[in-house]
């Protein structure tokens, strides 16, 4: 008999079920407009049996991010537009809960062209100056710079696109002289620029800028001349034994990026070692680190991750991509352009796409990436784009 009365009593301290009609739930606010990658705060007031709750209750969410601290969380809206569900239940009643829903629009942004000058044939290709504010844009035979109001300041004959870096000197290649660099500014003309290295009487159609000192790379048919802008002595050469795509220097500037015929090489100057990836150098983009790259293949993205060496491929899908960079804000993902105007973000590793946007305009190239922005060609125009979010600035 006491064994039975134990239970018995057991039963009779402990609190009873918690039934439906038990509990009360609140939760606030329930119906809210918010824009994209915005918060939002959200309080959850609980009643039992008339009483206040202290208990903790439970959250869920359909996308977006979702950090709780007790009765409260904060929501921050995704990059995505849409509707979104945030569920609070109750702890003590499983039959009580509450769900606010909110509503992420799509952000409608007009351009505003950073490029648009009449009278200036379509560049073949468009470099910032150290920022937006000025645009050098190479013609083919010549280069112009642009002003920020749009009209031209200068106009100087180069067979190549021009390199700068961002302590205010550029570089062109200005025919039998070799590789020429220049000081800014640039607003009184061609003589009074300073020229601090004008030797040499091959014609490259490429040229590259150290980013921290004074070594300018030239490349002239297969092959690459290093030269100091001090004095413009040759430092060394590189013979590619084919004709040289691309030139530009690896962050922060011990290799240099030289791309031939179906592959991208890096090139030591100082130990003359080299390093040869099968990969097109179509369009190659460095990340600001020098860890990562990519590149155009056939309408593809192709990536290389070199400080954990692995690569990979983001399919066009039928849809071109005509130029690609990588993420300075997320390691891992990538930013593409698509023929038709689409730019996504994606993960590199696995193709998952973190946003979409759809610029309303055709796309032909990605012609820079400057901290955080993207110069998108379009029809004549250059069309800025904050790669964090992909919406216009």
């Amino acid at each position: 008999m006491l064994l039975l009365l134990l239970p018995l009593c057991a039963l009779a301290q402990s609190e009873p079920p918690v039934l439906w009609g038990d509990g009360a739930l609140e939760l606030s606010p329930t119906v809210m407009t918010v824009a994209l990658g915005d918060s939002l705060a959200f309080t959850a007031t609980m009643t039992r049996r008339g009483v206040g709750s202290t208990a903790v209750p439970s959250w869920r969410v359909d996308g977006g991010a979702l950090v709780t601290n007790g009765s409260t969380a904060t929501w921050t809206a995704p990059w995505v537009a849409g509707t979104y569900h945030i569920t609070v239940q109750h702890p003590e009643d499983a039959l009580l809960s509450q769900q606010a829903e909110v509503t992420v629009p799509e952000r409608t942004v007009p351009f505003a062209p950073l490029l648009d000058a009449p009278g200036i044939d379509a560049p073949l290709s468009i470099t910032p100056l150290g920022s937006v504010s000025q645009l050098a844009l190479w013609l083919g035979d010549r280069v112009a710079i642009r002003e920020p109001d749009g009209s031209i300041a200068i106009v100087l004959p180069s067979s190549a696109p021009l390199s700068s870096t961002p302590n205010s000197r550029m570089a062109v290649a200005i025919a039998g002289y070799g590789t020429v660099i220049l000081a800014r500014p640039l607003s009184t003309g061609f003589d009074a620029l300073a020229v601090k290295a004008s030797q040499g009487n091959d014609t490259p159609t490429l040229v590259a800028l150290h980013p921290n000192g004074w070594l300018v790379a030239g490349a002239a048919g297969n092959t690459v001349t290093l030269r100091d802008g001090r004095d413009g002595l040759v430092v060394a050469t590189y013979d590619a034994g084919a004709p040289i795509e691309t030139l530009v220097w690896r962050p922060p500037g011990a290799l240099l990026t030289v791309g031939v015929p179906g592959a991208t090489r890096l090139w030591n100057p100082d130990t003359n070692e080299l390093t040869e990836l099968a990969v097109p150098s179509r369009g190659l983009h460095w990340d600001q680190d020098g860890q990562r790259f990519v590149t155009l293949d056939h309408g593809d993205a192709v990536w290389f991750d070199l400080a954990r060496g692995r690569d990979g491929r983001v399919p066009g899908g039928g849809d071109d991509i005509v130029g690609a960079a990588t993420s300075w804000s997320v390691h891992d993902d990538l930013l593409v352009a698509h023929a038709s105007g689409v730019v996504r973000r994606v993960d590199e590793a696995t193709g998952t796409e973190v946003w979409r946007r759809d610029l309303g305009v055709p796309l032909q190239d990605l012609w820079f990436q400057l901290t955080n922005q993207l110069g998108l060609w379009s029809n004549g125009q250059v069309l800025r784009i904050d790669a964090s979010t992909g919406y216009p600035l």
